[in-house]
């Protein structure tokens, strides 16, 4: 048995798991930002639901501008806020009132102070 082809199929059809889940989740987060830009509680959303709405309304030029504006914000949760929290989990930010504190003797009369 070959492991290499084990591991990259393995691997492919992980890949292959985590952008259809990415996939079905913007959707469903499209279609509940598309609820909520027209003030409705998005209690009946399904992952077709922006599709079959689009499939109704993309000829109206207002509700075409929500529907992409729903459309862009389900797929920036799903893809820009991970990539950004894992940027501000990496990063080291300076501390939020500074870091200053008393100096020791050694540090006096290095400085000539004492």
């Amino acid at each position: 048995m070959n492991w290499r082809l084990v591991r990259f199929t393995l691997f492919t059809l992980l890949a292959l798991a985590i952008v259809c889940a990415a996939a079905i989740l913007c959707a469903y987060l499209a279609g509940c930002a598309y609820y909520l830009l027209h003030k409705t509680m998005p209690r009946h959303v399904s992952p077709d639901t922006w599709y079959r709405y689009w499939l109704a309304w993309s000829g109206d030029p207002v509700e075409r501008r929500r529907l992409l504006a729903a459309a862009l914000i389900g797929t920036g949760m799903v893809l820009i806020a991970p990539l950004w929290a894992l940027m501000e989990l990496g990063s080291v930010g300076s501390p939020l009132h500074g870091d200053a504190r008393w100096a020791n003797a050694m540090e006096i009369r290095k400085a000539g102070l004492l």
